[in-house]
């Protein structure tokens, strides 16, 4: 089987202790639902934002910054064989799944890739459950429909939401989105035109991320970060929010 993991290794060499693991690092911590996360207290942060919002590169930034302070970072590759499954029906207009089809076999996707990861200080997640239950609740399933489904998911330690308006996530696709980007068929026939479907949903999406960390989060809560400042000034504020989570702690949740 191919591995979904990736252990990014930040420690110096000569075998001294990583800051965030001392002990013996060897006491699976179980998650709810059947996962386990095989490390002595990991720090589990997801980044979240709607499509185009730059989640992906900042991540593999941040990982990078992490592992330059020291840190064993553990990512999970986004190639994984239910993605696989989900992105061949999603690119079919003519089979494009409803949204009780996309939330329940997003989720079987997520539950999969945190399932049996490795030791880590960081586990450092592109995309989370959040993502399946907010675009479920934007195509018209109820709160009390998605909201059980999410809890079958332990909230994880941290939740960065790198926050861009529809349109400006738009501009840095340069003007095109995909069928799935812009809600799928129905949307599409309200709206018009995949742009503006794209706007349209997408802010229904955000509404949705913006309900479930209200009602869903971790030790450390959720923290919004404006994602339209530039490339750099959004993984400092990404990465200043991680390491006090790995540190002594956070306060309350507040925009960065």
């Amino acid at each position: 089987m191919r591995a979904i993991h990736t252990v990014v290794d930040g420690r110096p060499a000569g075998g001294s202790q990583d800051p965030l693991t001392a002990g013996d690092g060897t006491t699976p911590r179980s998650l709810e639902g059947g996962s386990t996360v095989h490390a002595s207290s990991p720090t589990v942060v997801v980044i979240e934002g709607i499509d185009g919002a730059g989640k992906s590169s900042q991540c593999g930034r941040v990982a990078e910054r992490l592992t330059d302070r020291g840190l064993r970072v553990v990512t999970c590759a986004p190639d994984r064989p239910l993605r696989r499954v989900y992105k061949s029906l999603i690119d079919d207009a003519d089979g494009f799944p409803d949204a009780r089809t996309s939330v329940l076999l997003g989720l079987a996707d997520y539950a999969y890739a945190t399932q049996d990861v490795p030791p880590a200080d960081v586990v450092l997640l592109d995309r989370y459950a959040y993502s399946s239950c907010a675009d479920a609740l934007a195509l018209g399933m109820r709160p009390d429909q998605v909201l059980p489904l999410l809890r079958l998911f332990d909230a994880p330690d941290l939740t960065l939401f790198v926050d861009v308006s529809p349109r400006e996530a738009l501009a840095r696709k340069g003007g095109a989105c995909s069928l799935a980007e812009a809600g799928g068929p129905e949307v599409l026939r309200g709206a018009g035109s995949l742009p503006d479907a794209f706007v349209t949903y997408q802010n229904a999406v955000r509404d949705g991320f913006l309900r479930l960390f209200a009602s869903h989060t971790g030790r450390h809560g959720f923290h919004v970060v404006d994602g339209e400042r530039s490339l750099d000034d959004v993984t400092d504020a990404l990465c200043d929010v991680v390491l006090r989570a790995c540190g002594a702690g956070l306060p309350e949740a507040v925009d960065a």
